[in-house]
């Protein structure tokens, strides 16, 4: 019966999409960073450093990292000026750092190529880094999903791993591993007790623009009796579920996508670093 669930919950997850062949690959200077729709891309035309090279618009390379830093943020000042672009929850205050789409998105290789705004990415398609851990009990079977709170701008309501979130800019996987736990489930681990897992890619439309994230994995037991406690406000409720709970909600669509990938990940459904159909 567990089998029969697996290819379920295997089927529910969406298959990586084609970038649309209306957008236009975003370049910072000589590095592809992102892709755009056109109605983007009109808008960053208006800029007086942004051209045309063929079917690519290029944003200036500014060269240094304080001023590719500078740069990042006064075109972030810009597009929230612009009604419609960016979602007022979409804005974070946060900075992820932007990178070269030619080095490979697995092992974040690469250098930083200056540090933008969170909500920047979605909207000019540009690749993000994820961390999700997958808890299980010790002893048992199951896993220890938290749910998203009614606040969040994606997946409100949804179940989820235990801790997840975005690695920020300057930070290791690992690192932004630790503090998501401690953030969203008030927990201090080891950096020992982390085994990695594996990496998944998301890659497909979402409402806010175009998606291109990574996914890192990290596996954790955690001893009957660990308690919970979210510290920022963005889960609502912890629980264990077994197995097949597990890969029901992810096949009635009650668990994030990114989630399920990880669940399969450590049931040993999906076998490769990536983790989309």
């Amino acid at each position: 019966m567990l089998d029969a669930a697996m290819r379920r919950a295997l089927a529910a997850l969406p298959a990586r999409e084609e970038r649309p062949a209306e957008y236009g690959a975003f370049f910072l200077g000589d590095h592809p960073v992102g892709a755009v729709p056109p109605e983007v891309a009109e808008r960053l035309l208006k800029e007086p450093d942004a051209s045309t090279r063929g079917e690519r618009i290029v944003l200036e390379d500014p060269g240094s990292d304080e001023a590719r830093d500078a740069r990042w943020a006064a075109l972030a000042r810009d597009l929230r000026r612009e009604s419609g672009l960016i979602p007022p929850l979409a804005w974070r205050n946060e900075l992820l750092d932007v990178k070269d789409l030619d080095f490979a998105s697995d092992r974040r290789e690469g250098p930083s190529l200056g540090r933008c705004e969170r909500a920047l990415f979605r909207l000019l398609g540009m690749r993000t880094a994820a961390v999700h851990l997958i808890a299980r009990p010790v002893e048992g079977e199951g896993f220890l999903l938290s749910k998203r709170s009614l606040t969040k701008a994606v997946g409100p309501g949804l179940w989820d791993t235990l801790s997840a979130g975005m690695v920020a800019a300057g930070e290791t996987p690992l690192a932004a591993m630790l503090r998501e736990a401690h953030e969203e489930a008030g927990l201090r681990l080891n950096p020992e007790s982390l085994r990695p897992l594996g990496v998944g890619r998301a890659v497909r439309r979402v409402e806010t623009g175009w998606m291109d994230e990574v996914n890192f994995y990290f596996d954790v037991r955690l001893p009957e009796g660990t308690v919970f406690r979210n510290l920022d406000g963005e889960a609502d409720d912890f629980r264990c579920f077994s197995p097949e709970e597990t890969l029901a909600a992810l096949t009635e669509g009650r668990l994030m996508w990114e989630a399920g990938t990880g669940i399969l990940l450590a049931l040993g459904v999906l076998g490769s670093l990536d983790g989309t159909r």
